[in-house]
């Protein structure tokens, strides 16, 4: 319900992955495409990493923030190189 009365209130599209590791990806492909040169990378297990990251990366950096743990960091860092 929150979500249709969001769309019919202004312009929104919602963005999401299997798990939060997928949506950083998924938010860094939709408003950063084709930047792979220059990312934050934060710890996905940690949650005040992903905080205090998010704002430095999008305020300070204008850059996206990828969210990384150690059993994901192999499987999707070419992906990401490659993708975003």
């Amino acid at each position: 319900e929150i979500e249709n009365e969001a769309r019919s209130n202004s312009n929104c599209e919602r963005i999401s992955g299997d798990d939060r590791y997928e949506t950083s990806y998924a938010v860094a492909r939709r408003f950063f495409p084709g930047q792979n040169d220059n990312l934050v990378l934060a710890s996905g297990d940690n949650f005040p990493d992903g905080l205090c990251g998010g704002n430095f990366s999008a305020v300070v950096l204008n850059t996206p923030l990828l969210l990384l743990n150690r059993n994901n960091y192999m499987r999707f860092s070419q992906t990401v190189l490659d993708t975003i």
